[in-house]
């Protein structure tokens, strides 16, 4: 996993225009950014907490996966989930849910019906699914440098990452998580929510940033914000597709 050393956040100073750079001559006001695999790897520690549910399994069925034994690949428990996930949108039921019932139906695909093990899957995957992690290491600087440049900072997420177990408390303006507030991207209400709480009205004076075009910048797009598509895996950036968070303050001329 990336490794950085998240510094508490300055005090934003008061924004001035820039001169023409990059997408525009006049910074947003406010920047929302998404959060999984755009400030973190949600990955690693959800596929580390699928693994320690596999050992808790293992425990209940010794010959899991084994020649002759039963079989169910940690890829299968993901799966399960994003299955259920796509027939109930986080606008519906909670992730913790989802998972919930995700792991559930896996244990009963072995066989395994006892309600406390079920609990004990459950209990042992979020165990390590929230567990202390690190933002990616372009984050920290960028965040800092649009702070510190005026800009306010908001988090816009589909998920229920604990920003405080990533390093990332401390800097937002406004947090709006779908699981509490009942909407979820791409509904265009939740961008306005967010605007509201940012208390930013002019459209073209928000930006969203993430990794996602569906979730993160079609619908932002189709409001009259910015948005600056995030693909770590670009071979260059450009005014539309970043590769990294590093260039965001010269695209935005900070």
């Amino acid at each position: 996993m990336p490794t950085s050393s998240p510094a508490s956040p300055p005090s934003a100073a008061a924004g001035s225009e820039s001169s023409p750079s990059g997408m525009t001559a006049r910074p947003p006001a406010a920047v929302v950014f998404d959060l999984d695999q755009t400030l973190w790897d949600f990955t690693v520690l959800r596929d580390r907490a699928i693994d320690a549910v596999m050992e808790r399994l293992a425990r209940e069925v010794p010959d899991l996966n084994l020649p002759g034994g039963p079989v169910l690949e940690p890829s299968r428990i993901q799966d399960l989930y994003d299955e259920l996930e796509a027939a109930n949108p986080a606008t519906r039921v909670p992730h913790s849910r989802i998972r919930r019932e995700a792991l559930t139906r896996a244990a009963r695909q072995l066989g395994i019906e006892d309600p406390e093990v079920h609990d004990d899957l459950v209990d042992t995957y979020f165990s390590v699914r929230h567990g202390p992690a690190e933002p990616y290491d372009d984050v920290i600087p960028t965040l800092r440098t649009l702070k510190g440049a005026g800009t306010a900072l908001a988090v816009l997420s589909n998920g229920n990452t604990r920003l405080h177990l990533i390093g990332l408390d401390g800097w937002w303006d406004a947090v709006v998580l779908a699981p509490e507030v009942g909407l979820a991207k791409p509904d265009p209400a939740i961008f306005e929510l967010v605007a509201d709480r940012l208390g930013v009205a002019e459209p073209s004076s928000l930006m969203s940033v993430g990794d996602n075009l569906v979730h993160d910048i079609e619908p932002a797009r189709a409001l009259g914000w910015r948005a600056v598509h995030l693909d770590r895996e670009a071979a260059t950036s450009s005014d539309d597709t970043i590769n990294t968070l590093e260039v965001l303050p010269g695209l935005l001329g900070l």
